[in-house]
C-alpha cells in the first residue's frame, strides 16, 4: 500500500512539472504572436503617416511653386 502511495505521489510531481514546462512553452509563443501583431501594426501606421506626410509635402511644394 506504502509503495503504490509513493508511486502516485512520484507520477503526480512529474506530471505537474511537465505542465510547468508545458505553459512555459505556450507563453513564449503567445509573446511571439504579440510581437508579431504589433509590428504589423506599426508597419501599418508608419506606412499611412509616411503617405500623409508625403502628400502633404507636395501639396506643400506646389503651393511655393504656383502660387
Amino acid at each position: 500500500m506504502l509503495a503504490r502511495l509513493s508511486v502516485l505521489r512520484t507520477w503526480m510531481m512529474v506530471s505537474a512539472n511537465r505542465r510547468r514546462v508545458d505553459e512555459g512553452g505556450a507563453s513564449i509563443i503567445e509573446y511571439a504572436l504579440l510581437l508579431a501583431l504589433l509590428a504589423v501594426v506599426a508597419i501599418t501606421a508608419l506606412h499611412f503617416v509616411g503617405t500623409s506626410t508625403a502628400n502633404l509635402l507636395n501639396k506643400s511644394g506646389n503651393a511655393v511653386a504656383h502660387p
